[in-house]
């Protein structure tokens, strides 16, 4: 698995600007890619990581504390045109790591399908989008994604009331509010690509 903790990300910054709390390191995140169903020993070190996540649901409510697991999509699930490693079969992955967290009743919030609408879905092995929300070679959010992940994060931690905070109404507004404006315009791809079709042939270079 790989893992990220929000103390060196700018989730945690952004948190605590839309929040308002400044204990963010007081949730994980984590994403698992695996090479299912080719490589024995690593479908059983999957399942174990599955359990340990049970694990951490059982530690939590014997603390009395609060779980919240948030599933990071990679770059590659999210813009599929890039391609993927034939090893991994991360839609597996997804829906086994989703599976296990609905049936142990672990409270989550699955970024791959609130970042759909905020993509431009161009086709082609090199994202240069101002809306995307990967680094060109990096498979690491730009600041656009981390903007994106922290709104829907502190969106989930306000709508179910994970910690108390003040002015919680007023957050969760300015939250919908952000997560509106980041939302691509309206013009859609096909349009965009037709009107520099229509550049060109003018011989219009802009």
């Amino acid at each position: 698995s790989v893992s990220y903790g929000l103390t060196k990300h700018a989730v945690k910054a952004a948190l605590i600007d839309l929040v308002g709390f400044k204990k963010a390191r007081a949730f994980g995140v984590a994403a698992t890619e695996s090479a299912l169903g080719k490589y024995d020993w690593l479908d059983n070190a999957y399942d174990e990581h599955l359990q340990s996540i049970v694990g951490f649901k059982r530690l939590a409510e014997r603390l009395q504390a609060k779980l919240f697991f948030v599933s990071i999509p990679t770059k590659e699930q999210v813009y599929p045109s890039l391609g993927v490693d034939d090893d991994v079969d991360m839609a597996k992955a997804h829906r086994r790591v989703r599976s296990v967290l609905e049936r142990g009743g672990v409270d989550s919030v699955d970024l791959l399908p609130l970042f759909m609408p905020y993509t431009d879905r161009v086709p082609g092995r090199v994202r240069r989008s101002a809306n995307d929300l990967y680094w060109t070679v990096d498979r690491h959010w730009n600041l656009r994604g981390n903007r994106l992940a922290a709104l829907f994060v502190a969106r989930h931690i306000l709508l179910n009331h994970l910690v108390p905070v003040e002015g919680r109404a007023e957050k969760l507004a300015a939250v919908e509010r952000e997560l509106k404006a980041l939302l691509p315009k309206a013009a859609t791809v096909s349009e965009r690509v037709q009107q520099a079709g229509a550049r060109r042939q003018r011989g219009d270079r802009r």
